[in-house]
């Protein structure tokens, strides 16, 4: 009888850890990702939103700020995944600098 407790403990372990390993990794792909920093064009859109009108007046505008140090980015997606907006623009102004 100790044997079959024993394997039905090793079973049951196996499964715990499986289904913890899934956990993460349905965490890790829900996650929001940074995307590529958009450079002098100043303005990310995957939503394919935004028209080049726009883009251009975004580069506009930071040309006429360009002295003050101050820079205004767009980053516009279609989803942040399981992140909050705060944590997201957090990661976003971290990479893009």
């Amino acid at each position: 009888m100790p044997l079959l407790k024993n394997r039905r403990a090793g079973a049951a372990s196996r499964l715990l850890l499986a289904l913890l390993l899934s956990a993460v990794f349905v965490v890790l792909l829900s996650a929001f990702t940074v995307p590529a920093n958009p450079g002098e064009d100043f303005a990310y859109d995957a939503t394919g939103t935004l028209s080049e009108s726009t883009r251009r007046t975004i580069r506009e505008v930071n040309g006429q700020i360009r002295s003050t140090g101050a820079q205004v980015v767009l980053c516009m997606i279609p989803s942040l995944g399981e992140d909050d907006i705060e944590s997201a623009a957090l990661s976003v102004f971290r990479s893009w600098g």
